[in-house]
């Protein structure tokens, strides 16, 4: 029954719920910390106003320096609220009159109210969903171990219908040929020989009929297992089917 397309797609939906609901958890329960930052290296070639423009020796060059930010952000979940810290750290090189670059470090606490209300109550929404899951793919094993029951009595029900059937034919084969015998002798008339012959003729249709059935009882156990082809049908000696096997 696990290979039936249903319950493949009741599994994933349970699978998917099951993680939604370890992240909503997770968002809930844990810190969250973010990190961000840059790095390079930065020059300037300043030119007072006040100088002669063509005269290259009156430039001021300023050579190579590095330049970095750098920052760190703890989000820490408390009761429905958050509690916050972070932290910056930052330098950049001089530019344009200034003689020197600007360093600086920051530190930020903040502290929001029930701001993760909406978080609990999806904790709450999934873990629904997830036990829903649960629900529906329990009712999905239990409808198709129903119906894997129902086949395989079908499947027998046919067999039984088989051998009756079959003696039936027998039966009404030695009857008919009793009646030729006394027909021929007198003892009895052609329209006694044509109902038998009708007799006859009833039971070899109603075990067609059965072998019908018996076949298709073999097609609805490989589609109730969900494996085309699983269960073969294996024949008598008498090229009757008798019951069913493994590929």
């Amino acid at each position: 029954s696990l290979n039936r397309p249903e319950i493949k797609i009741s599994q994933l939906s349970m699978e998917y719920f099951r993680y939604e609901k370890k992240i909503r958890q997770a968002r809930v329960n844990w810190p969250r910390v973010d990190f961000l930052g840059s790095y390079g290296n930065t020059e300037e070639d300043y030119v007072k106003d006040d100088i002669n423009l063509t005269d290259a020796t009156t430039n001021d060059p300023r050579g190579l320096g590095p330049e970095y930010y750098f920052g760190a952000k703890i989000s820490l979940p408390i009761w429905g609220s958050t509690f916050g810290y972070s932290y910056t750290e930052e330098e950049w090189q001089p530019v344009v009159q200034t003689e020197k670059g600007t360093e600086a470090r920051t530190h930020t606490m903040t502290f929001s109210l029930f701001d993760k209300l909406g978080d609990i109550s999806g904790v709450k929404e999934a873990d629904v969903e997830h036990m829903r899951s649960l629900d529906e793919i329990n009712k999905k094993k239990q409808e198709i171990t129903l119906e894997v029951k129902e086949t395989f009595f079908k499947y027998r029900k046919a067999i039984l219908l088989m051998d009756v059937a079959k003696s039936k034919i027998e039966f009404q084969t030695k009857q008919v040929e009793i009646l030729e015998i006394r027909r021929e002798l007198g003892e009895a008339l052609y329209s006694d020989v044509i109902e038998e012959l009708i007799k006859l003729a009833e039971e070899e249709f109603s075990y067609t009929q059965a072998v019908s059935d018996y076949y298709i009882s073999i097609a609805s156990l490989n589609k109730a297992i969900g494996i085309d082809g699983y269960f073969k049908a294996c024949p008598r000696e008498s090229g009757d089917p008798d019951e069913v096997y493994g590929a």
